[in-house]
């Protein structure tokens, strides 16, 4: 009997060894169908295709972007309205399945201040931090990637929408009336949310934070490896916030966008001028080539079926679409009142010259962003830019702050100060330039010095336009959401 019994422990002892060199069970992969596009060869273009992968549910996170209670744009409302259901739907099979939902509703956190999932998120950060390395910058929005930043630079892309308008596309009279419905309701119309939206449900074991460290943690102490990502608006807020996909990818996670599940900021009056749905889909296009890929609802519902707006009215055929077709330009653009993407340098003049005699009333104008992080102020208490050529009488805004006419400076280059209190630090800020009539371009790049560093040359991408002297060209929102990443320009790094 004896020896029975130690024959049994044996096998056992034997077993356990052997379980240790075995690999760890995995939870059930399942199929994914991502849609990206593959890079061109010498005989083929790049072009978009659709690759068979896996996903592995109890190494996924899913993060929800900003899906509010409430938005200052009355048709951003009832588009989200419209999916919110599903996206609650997949929300429930993904953690049915063993995934991690992150809930992410900037602005709103005051509101969750007692709520566990919360607290958890908190938790997260204080547990990753004690033997965790934080990603720099992992708090701030992200205006590029490095594929971006690198088409951007060499011609091989352009950001599709013109979103300098905030993206609007209300009816007046409906965006004035719901404007009222808000004030009622004791919100701000121009930054209405407090919540996340309560179609959404947040349930135990769930994850709450807008704070790119806290999200950051969770997925490392979850050895997440895929993050799905949902919700509004693709492209501010899903691209750009501290837990959105630009910052997912610089930090080399694998990242996929929902692309049925989100919605654009996209005014049909801008360009390139198509419907909002087709401005929606150029945009996925745009994160697919730059970004990351993009799958469906139905991947992780497996309900056989795609969500589509009740309001998308195109055939079928004219749905997802790739770029932009030649006859989708409108012929009615202006293109000097367009703002227009240019080269600084600039080699040829905005302005055509004028018949003798004729006084010129016109105006050139430039911007950018300026993505002004703390650490490039240096020891100093402002920055000075230096416009380089002939410039006086010209005139420069910061963030819609009027920095006056350049004065000559003692190497008798017109420049102007920007005090260290007026830019918006470790953020997007818009950088506006009128040049006077006697100048037609910017011929040479401007420089950007906090008087410790080797001067920013400024020299890349900029948005132009033609427009009256009076004429302020700026935006009504922080730059960040009306500027585009291709004109966005970060001091001390490769541009």
């Amino acid at each position: 009997m004896r020896s029975h019994r130690l024959l049994l422990f044996l096998s056992l002892l034997s077993l356990f060894k052997l379980s240790e060199m075995m690999p760890e069970v995995r939870a059930e992969e399942r199929k994914l169908v991502v849609r990206t596009y593959v890079p061109a060869t010498e005989t083929i273009p790049s072009q978009r295709a659709n690759l068979h992968q896996t996903w592995n549910p109890a190494e996924t996170a899913v993060i929800v972007c900003d899906v509010w209670d409430a938005h200052h744009s009355v048709n951003a409302v009832r588009r989200m309205s419209e999916f919110l259901p599903r996206l609650n739907k997949l929300l429930t099979v993904a953690r049915e399945s063993g995934a991690t939902i992150i809930h992410s509703p900037s602005d709103c956190m005051p509101s969750y201040e007692d709520h566990p999932a919360r607290k958890s998120a908190q938790q997260a950060l204080i547990e990753y931090t004690k033997s965790g390395t934080l990603p720099p910058d992992i708090n701030a929005w992200v205006n590029l990637t490095k594929a971006e930043r690198e088409a951007f630079r060499n011609g091989l892309g352009r950001y599709p929408l013109d979103q300098s308008d905030g993206g609007e596309d209300d009816d007046p009279m409906a965006h004035s009336e719901w404007a009222g419905k808000l004030r009622q309701e004791g919100r701000n119309p121009s930054l209405p949310w407090k919540k996340q939206s309560s179609v959404i449900e947040i349930k135990d074991g769930d994850f709450l934070s807008d704070r790119g460290e806290e999200v950051w943690s969770v997925l490392q102490n979850k050895k997440i490896k895929l993050v799905v990502l949902v919700g509004v608006h693709t492209n501010m807020c899903v691209l750009g916030r501290p837990f959105g996909l630009r910052q997912m990818v610089n930090n080399g996670m694998r990242t996929v966008l929902v692309r049925d599940l989100t919605d654009c900021m996209y005014n049909p009056k801008r360009w390139p001028f198509v419907d909002h749905f087709s401005g929606n889909d150029l945009l996925i296009a745009h994160v697919e080539r730059f970004v990351c890929p993009t799958i469906t609802s139905n991947q992780i519902i497996n309900d056989g079926r795609d969500f589509y707006f009740a309001t998308d009215k195109r055939l079928p055929q004219d749905r997802e679409l790739d770029e932009l077709p030649a006859k989708a330009i409108s012929p009615k653009r202006n293109a000097a009142s367009d703002w227009t993407v240019k080269a600084v340098p600039a080699t040829e003049p905005l302005l055509p010259p004028l018949p003798e005699g004729k006084v010129d009333d016109r105006a050139i104008w430039y911007r950018c962003t300026l993505r002004l992080m703390t650490r490039h102020l240096g020891d100093k208490p402002e920055l000075k830019l230096v416009l380089r050529g002939p410039m006086l009488g010209s005139k420069v805004w910061l963030n819609g702050q009027d920095l006056g006419e350049p004065i000559l400076n003692d190497e008798g280059l017109p420049s102007v100060t920007i005090p260290s209190s007026l830019p918006t630090w470790d953020d997007a800020n818009l950088l506006v330039i009128r040049l006077s009539t006697k100048a037609t371009k910017l011929d040479k790049a401007p420089l950007l010095s906090n008087g410790t560093t080797p001067a920013t040359e400024l020299a890349g991408l900029w948005q132009a336009r033609v427009g009256g002297a009076g004429l302020l060209s700026n935006i009504p929102l922080p730059a960040k959401f009306g500027t585009t990443p291709e004109i966005v320009f970060e001091p001390g790094s490769e541009r």
